[in-house]
């Protein structure tokens, strides 16, 4: 999980004395998502920034943002591609590539496609793409919006960020809470796209694409709508291949990794599937995490102690006593919105106690990077 932040100035140019301070400001807001580099690039009216968690190629050569060989196309990306290998295979074979990364993948599929190359990936997602040939600004994100990406804008200039915090850490951005999303909050128990809970600061929805241009004229645009139209027809048997099928695939493209992986397993349905695929599909031993509670009636390692057992996993056990006063204002940190879902605190207890591990974990829910603060659990959204 990396952190990606831009600004992008409108009919006018950028006073890099005075943005640098500013560029600093926001890598230090951003570095526990990437702990493993911090860079940027300025241009004339703007700069663009990531900081880096390594998964896939770990090398310096994989450090972001990349940037083509004329230094006129800038990505910063936060997210997997699974199927970047394929991608490079089948429709980049003219280009040379520095790194074994998804993300300059990413930026030369971009080159080949322009706004189109969405279309091809298969992942999870936030990337922006400083065009300055096109004058343009390209940001995305992933069909399921497992990866954030919240921005402002005014008269003067665009501003984009995967966490609030980065974008609230400017001066020229007011903070004002949107009671029309905290209306929604007290409905829904989150705060539904594209609104975040401060006024003029938005999340870019899922399956959705935002081109912004110097001259501030911006255009947000879905590129993927979940189609319940096609219906199959098949015996029971056909339906249970199919799904296992489907299932088996999606853990084996989530197992590409360059760091330690494992799984979060809570003796469930989901991560029990997870835990056997995994296992199956892996050539070494799977590293397995649970937690306990002292009361018997949310206790669940006795289940999840079974599935460790049948598939010898290196398994871990982490018994939990909430300290809530402790925890909550860290939580409220790393939430940033309004987020109303119990399973936040043993899943922070639990990812806490995973760190010392492993790198990346998958879970039944979704696939996670795991960072210094566990920003995770703000993306872990419900739709």
């Amino acid at each position: 999980m990396c952190g990606i932040a831009g600004k992008l100035l409108f009919s006018q140019k950028l006073n890099k004395k005075t943005e640098v301070p500013v560029i600093e400001k926001i890598r230090e807001v951003l570095k526990h998502r990437g702990p493993d580099h911090q860079g940027y690039k300025i241009y004339q009216n703007g700069w663009f920034l990531a900081d880096r968690l390594s998964i896939i190629d770990i090398t310096s050569a994989a450090n972001q943002p990349v940037i083509s060989e004329d230094g006129k196309i800038c990505l910063v990306f936060n997210g997997e591609i699974y199927n970047f290998r394929e991608l490079k295979s089948i429709y980049l074979k003219k280009y040379s590539f520095k790194s074994d990364s998804d993300a300059e993948v990413l930026l030369r599929l971009y080159q080949e496609k322009d706004t189109g190359c969405l279309s091809y990936l298969r992942g999870m997602f936030a990337f922006a793409i400083w065009d300055e040939r096109k004058k343009r600004l390209f940001l995305a994100r992933d069909r399921i919006g497992k990866k954030p990406i919240k921005y402002y804008f005014d008269n003067n200039c665009f501003i984009f960020a995967s966490e609030l915090k980065a974008i609230l850490s400017l001066p020229e951005v007011k903070k004002e809470p949107d009671w029309q999303a905290i209306g929604g909050y007290l409905k829904s128990g989150y705060v539904r796209s594209p609104l975040t809970g401060f006024k003029g600061i938005y999340k870019l929805p899922p399956a959705s694409y935002m081109t912004v241009t110097d001259s501030g004229k911006i255009r947000t645009e879905s590129y993927w709508k979940l189609d319940f139209n096609s219906k199959l027809d098949l015996p029971k048997e056909n339906w249970q291949q199919l799904l296992e099928n489907k299932l088996r695939e999606s853990v084996r493209i989530r197992l590409k990794s360059d760091v330690p992986l494992g799984v979060h397993l809570s003796g469930g349905i989901d991560s029990s599937i997870i835990t056997a695929l995994a296992s199956e599909e892996s050539s070494g031993n799977i590293k397995t995490f649970t937690v306990g509670f002292d009361e018997k009636d949310y206790d669940e390692m006795q289940y999840a102690r079974k599935i460790t057992a049948l598939y010898k996993t290196e398994h871990s056990e982490i018994k939990v006593q909430p300290n809530i006063e402790e925890i909550w204002p860290k939580m409220m940190y790393q939430f940033e919105e309004p987020f109303a879902d119990p399973s936040m605190i043993p899943t922070w207890y639990l990812m806490s106690a995973t760190k010392g591990h492993v790198k990346v974990v998958l879970n039944g829910a979704c696939y996670i990077p795991i960072t210094a603060e566990f920003v995770f659990i703000g993306e872990n959204k419900r739709f």
